[in-house]
């Protein structure tokens, strides 16, 4: 009797590893190897220089979390409203809060190119790739800067295809929607764990077989 129970510990062992060893593969096969979640975050410092100013301010938001194969991989970026800009720091009387961007300007919305790819944030770097297209927050929006009346909202877009990412905050007063303040994007990024709940099966198989190990 307790050679066959050996034996039939030996058997489920034996088909805990297979079936381990399947589902692994699976998961590897899946997924390509240079395929990678990244969150692309960025800020902008608005100086307030150019009359009338609304800044000094920061802007930042999210532009979203892309799976991204390989280097050069291209991104349309939404006009939905699902992309929002933080305004904050303004004392001027440009308005703090969330912009989001509902609309697309000119030849419609500009994309997002990955540039460089790797496993860990620094590796990264995108760029803003446009034909004179970019995203506007609805307006108007009331505001008064430098005491003068008019309508505020933010729009991002790459500066004259120079290949220089650029935020604005642009005013427009009297009826002049002239971009005002023109300011550098400055990008962060976050690399996306994979989804846990695949791992976390894998991981449960591999502690059964550990189990029916030590009980052989």
């Amino acid at each position: 009797m307790a050679k066959w129970t050996l034996k039939g510990e030996v058997i489920m062992r034996n088909n805990l590893e297979q079936l381990s060893a399947g589902i692994i593969l699976t998961l590897t096969l899946a997924a390509p190897a240079e395929a990678v979640l990244v969150q692309v975050d960025w800020s902008a410092s608005i100086p307030g220089t150019t009359t009338p100013a609304p800044g000094p301010g920061e802007l930042s938001g999210t532009l979203g979390v892309f799976d991204v194969n390989a280097a050069g991989d291209m991104f349309l970026l939404p006009s939905d409203g699902s992309l929002t800009v933080e305004a904050s720091g303004f004392t001027d009387g440009f308005p703090n809060g969330t912009y989001f961007f509902t609309r697309e300007f000119n030849q419609g919305a500009p994309e997002l190119q990955f540039l460089t790819i790797g496993t860990s944030p620094g590796d990264f770097s995108v760029n803003i790739v446009d034909e004179n297209t970019g995203l506007l927050s609805p307006f108007p929006n009331a505001c008064t800067v430098d005491g003068t009346n008019g309508d505020c909202f933010v729009s991002i877009f790459d500066e004259s295809g120079s290949g220089t990412d650029m935020a604005y905050v642009s005013l427009g007063l009297s009826g002049d929607l002239s971009d005002k303040n023109l300011a550098p994007i400055v990008y962060s990024f976050t690399v996306v764990p994979v989804p846990a709940a695949a791992w976390l099966f894998g991981s449960g198989l591999i502690g059964l077989i550990a189990i029916a190990r030590r009980k052989a």
